[in-house]
């Protein structure tokens, strides 16, 4: 007996191709960074907010001799600061006077110590302690006890000078791999943000 196949029956399913991968792109990222007067010991320095890192760091050649190596439980590691990497000692506390603007307060950071920098960082820890909102477009920095000192915008800003060699395992880093959404939202229409203690220009504060 021979059996046909009937025209009518349910048609073999067919595989289902998998969803097209989501277009990815390379992004050189760059924190918020700007420059703010600065003096240490009585002298100017050069300093500077970089909100890409976390914790201050100063310079090893602005700490007196080795007096901030006395404290015992130093960590040392490699670490980014204005997205580049430097090596960090140790760590210690400094007081420093903010000299900007109209402003002379006395401020103090936890900071690591490195040999790779010419100056001071502040990082979004210090920020934060602080409570301070910064606005990028007026250049306005207000912080606790209605301290306002002037910070200027500068992405490009870097206080890094590499003296200690780069680990052996070091790799290109400052680029993160970004999922391309198919309609990607202007700047225009992300604004207005407060973010990472930045105000933008269309959120001012004028506490004075």
């Amino acid at each position: 007996m021979v059996v046909f196949d009937c025209p009518n029956g349910t048609p073999p399913e067919r595989p289902v191709a998998p969803p097209a991968p989501a277009a990815t792109r390379d992004v050189d990222y760059k924190a918020e960074c700007g420059w703010v007067g600065t003096e240490f010991r009585d002298k100017p320095i050069r300093c500077m907010l970089d909100l890409g890192i976390q914790k201050a760091a100063i310079g090893e050649k602005l700490l007196e001799c080795d007096l901030w190596k006395r404290g015992s439980h130093h960590k040392q590691y490699d670490t980014m600061v204005n997205g580049e990497p430097v090596h960090v000692k140790g760590q210690t506390m400094v007081v420093f006077r903010l000299a900007s603007g109209n402003c002379r307060e006395i401020m103090a950071a936890q900071v690591d110590v490195t040999p790779d920098l010419d100056g001071l960082v502040l990082g979004m820890e210090w920020m934060h302690e602080n409570t301070c909102m910064w606005n990028i477009k007026t250049g306005r920095e207000h912080a606790i006890d209605d301290i306002v000192f002037d910070a200027e915008y500068d992405r490009d800003a870097s206080l890094v000078n590499r003296v200690t060699p780069l680990p052996n395992d070091a790799t290109m880093v400052g680029f993160v791999s970004a999922m391309e959404p198919e309609h990607p939202m202007s700047l225009e229409e992300l604004l207005p943000i407060r973010v990472c203690g930045v105000v933008e220009p269309e959120q001012p504060m004028d506490l004075e």
